[in-house]
């Protein structure tokens, strides 16, 4: 049984590292892929004055891509098997099974309400941000002459006013997502304490094997879990989809270039 379970821990540790890799080339590829196509359309929106064509559509980019190849996305592999491990608990005894369900559904409750809590502040913090990245571009690309005027201090007031509103309201988004996310937590546990009290009684019944406790804690952990850490990677998959709105309206707005037609290398020859 010990060699059994070493050899399962050893091939989990290899698709571990196999899915690492795999987001990591996967990340460079989209970088590969879209950076040129993005560093285009924003010139052709610097051209036309559009406040799209700044470094910030960069930052989109990069933090599309951060969202796309991190832990986070994993959670769309995890979501699905989550069915199963409560039918899987539900055929082992009702009564765990409905608990198990019913405390998903609680934990799906609290995610809802702490998205309502913290969207409309993690809008304005973002919005805030983003107005005091472009402030500032605007600003170094002037930077001589504000130097040479003096005109810094005067500068500096409404860009740190963009960021004490995105600081501020990023502090509150952070609270009451801390809050959620703590309670959940507590939530999970209490639940699989109660999966366990119950198995624990359901043993003492005489209606399943004692085995059956461990098999209930751990088919209850791992259906539970993946709706904790959904609640805990929500800010950064929120993130990566108003990037990701940003970027896509940008791109559409601005569609590549048609290629041209290559001419041949120089000889010097006349």
């Amino acid at each position: 049984l010990a060699i059994g379970t070493l050899f399962a821990f050893l091939i989990m540790t290899i698709l571990e590292a196999l899915k690492g890799a795999t987001l990591i080339g996967y990340g460079l590829v989209f970088d590969r892929t879209l950076s040129q196509r993005v560093l285009g359309a924003m010139f052709d929106a610097a051209l036309k004055g559009d406040p799209a064509g700044r470094s910030q559509a960069l930052r989109d980019m990069d933090n599309v891509k951060q969202t796309a190849t991190g832990g986070a996305i994993m959670l769309f592999v995890d979501l699905p098997f989550v069915p199963l491990f409560m039918i899987v608990l539900w055929f082992i005894d009702p009564v765990v099974g409905a608990i198990t369900v019913f405390g998903g559904l609680v934990l799906l409750a609290l995610a809802w309400l702490q998205d309502r809590a913290t969207r409309p502040t993690l809008k304005m913090a973002n919005e805030a941000a983003l107005k005091s990245y472009a402030y500032s571009d605007g600003a170094l690309r002037n930077g001589e002459v504000v130097r040479a005027m003096g005109m810094l201090k005067s500068l500096s007031r409404p860009w740190s006013a963009f960021r004490a509103v995105s600081g501020q309201r990023g502090a509150e988004a952070s609270d009451r997502a801390v809050f959620y996310t703590n309670l959940i937590k507590f939530v999970r546990m209490a639940i699989q304490i109660l999966v366990i009290g119950v198995g624990a009684w359901l043993v003492i019944r005489g209606d399943i094997s004692a085995g059956l406790i461990f098999a209930n804690m751990i088919l209850s952990g791992k259906a539970l879990q993946p709706l904790e850490r959904a609640v805990g990677s929500w800010n950064m998959l929120l993130n990566g989809h108003q990037a990701y709105q940003r970027l896509s309206d940008l791109l559409t707005r601005y569609p590549a270039a048609a290629k041209s037609t290559a001419l041949p290398r120089p000889k010097g020859l006349l």
